[in-house]
């Protein structure tokens, strides 16, 4: 009768072990896989392989016809993106310019403009939400306005936005700017088709596959 129950416990002993032992091996396992395809995310994450930066370039023309054809000086792409968190827990909203092309004479302004708090440029951001192609002239903005004193510290005298979309969610922005304001296109229904058309195969090459 003992050797009967310590047979007995002998095998629950051995039920139990080889249980945990098979889930520490498929917990394991479980790990392991996640660890490499995070690795094999990070290293595409990475790439800077030709197929990874096609699109950019493909973006770039985009920019750059749509800057040629309006008579601007210049066209630039505003990318929103996290931006950690203030001391209230409240996440910091930013965006950066990613994409610019500038007719000859005008400075690039990309290098100035990374991790940009929106909060600085709040009017403008209201200008992207509007989604309405509209030249926007910077004398008529109010003196207050941040877009105002920037753009005339670099001498842009008018400009029209429109955002870049991925479903309902506001991904970027589309800026064209004008130095002088006899450039600005007199066909404004023209003009508004034209720069909705490109907005829509900018959007696709950035959205498609990510930024």
């Amino acid at each position: 009768m003992l050797s009967q129950i310590s047979l007995e416990n002998w095998i629950n002993i051995g039920t139990v072990l080889g249980g945990l032992i098979l889930g520490t091996l498929s917990a394991y396992a479980i790990i392991k896989k996640g660890i490499s395809d995070l690795k094999k995310k990070e290293t595409l994450e990475a790439d800077i392989g030709r197929n990874n930066f096609q699109k950019h370039a493909i973006v770039h023309d985009y920019i750059t016809a749509l800057r040629i054809l309006t008579g601007s000086d210049k066209v630039e792409i505003g990318q929103f993106h996290n931006g950690g968190k203030f001391l209230d827990g409240s996440p910091m909203k930013k965006f950066s310019i990613t994409h610019e092309s500038c007719d000859r004479g005008v400075a690039f302004t990309f290098s100035s403009m990374q991790n940009v708090l929106t909060t600085i440029f709040y009017d403008l951001i209201e200008l992207i939400k509007e989604d309405d192609p509209r030249i926007v002239l910077t004398q008529t903005m109010s003196e207050s306005s941040s877009t105002r004193t920037h753009n005339l510290s670099r001498s842009v005298e008018a400009f029209s936005v429109l955002p870049i979309k991925k479903g309902e969610l506001f991904a970027g922005y589309i800026r064209i700017e004008w130095s002088n304001l006899s450039s600005i296109p007199s066909n404004h229904s023209l003009f508004s088709k034209e720069f909705k058309e490109y907005r829509s195969f900018i959007e696709l090459e950035l959205i498609k596959g990510g930024a």
